[in-house]
């Protein structure tokens, strides 16, 4: 809990120097044409607000020695990826950022280290009930697949005022709460440092947003979820606790699948699936606060499941 504490008040005091600074310097964040029209009034808030939740959840970390270097290789890339994303939005103008290609190849780079961590304790995929599968050399394949998907999916989330932040919150408060009441061996000081650091960013984030996390806290985030799963071998409930991800992932690859097959038509009026809800009139902050409460629900499942294994 003092950890917790700590983290918070120490990116809360962070926050207002931030968002002073990247006003001064202009690090506002550029807006889609294409998107919902009350999203351009978004346009010029600073961007790039993931770093200093991200920042603090690292130096307490590392400090603490509390996961295996390859761990913290993984999630420092995943910054490196997304800083550098900001910046190219930032700086050249391009809304978009780094192409798909750069992204995913950087990602994978950062990542073999913590495969072959993951590979060398063990090839086996856990299921609820005790069963244990050997998939031998595949694992090094489910696990680059947890990742990417798990960090590329949170990356997407983040489109709304507090969605992102809320959702990870969630996520991690239940984690938090397996490792207390002794379902899981998940690290609770690495739940711990992650919450009060996102609980100060979502205080300057919900609606209407004074910062915006940006690809660098985002893919953070999902980097972070995503390994500590691995790491305690309960990856495949990842998709229960983190349902709202796999809905948000799954809505942009069918849109992109669907798109190039019939030569421009789409199924969802936009993608991300929270911007297709926005587009049929539901506001921003009901969106939002609905994907929480899903979010709480789904937790709940997963934190029924999680004690089967």
């Amino acid at each position: 809990m003092v950890n917790i504490i700590l983290t918070f008040v120490i990116a809360f005091c962070l926050y207002p120097l931030y968002i002073t600074f990247a006003n001064k310097i202009k690090l506002g964040q550029k807006i889609r044409e294409q998107g919902p029209a009350h999203h351009q009034i978004k346009k010029g808030v600073p961007t790039g607000g993931g770093i200093i939740f991200s920042l603090v959840t690292l130096i307490f970390g590392v400090f603490l020695n509390i996961f295996p270097w390859q761990f913290w290789f993984l999630t420092i890339g995943y910054l490196l990826v997304g800083f550098l994303d900001d910046i190219t939005k930032i700086f050249r103008r391009n809304v978009l950022g780094l192409r798909a290609r750069e992204k995913i190849i950087l990602q994978v780079l950062f990542l073999l280290p913590f495969l072959y961590y993951l590979f060398q304790q063990s090839s086996l995929i856990f299921l609820p009930g005790g069963v244990l599968i050997e998939v031998g050399n595949f694992y090094l394949l489910w696990g680059a697949l947890v990742i990417l998907a798990t960090a590329n999916a949170y990356n997407f989330l983040d489109g709304l005022d507090g969605l992102a932040g809320g959702v990870g919150l969630i996520i991690f408060f239940f984690l938090w709460v397996s490792s207390q009441l002794g379902f899981t061996s998940f690290n609770f000081t690495g739940m711990e440092i992650i919450i009060g650091s996102l609980l100060a960013f979502l205080w300057f984030n919900t609606h209407p947003a004074q910062v915006i996390m940006g690809d660098a806290g985002a893919l953070f985030t999902g980097a972070y979820l995503g390994g500590i799963f691995l790491i305690d071998r309960k990856e495949i409930l990842l998709p229960i606790f983190g349902f709202i991800l796999v809905t948000t992932l799954l809505s942009v690859v069918i849109q992109v699948i669907y798109f190039r097959l019939t030569g421009g038509r789409r199924i969802f009026r936009m993608s991300p699936l929270h911007h297709h809800f926005e587009l049929l009139g539901i506001s921003e902050t009901k969106i939002v606060g609905r994907y929480w409460i899903f979010t709480f629900l789904l937790c709940l499942i997963g934190l029924f499941l999680i004690r089967l294994m």
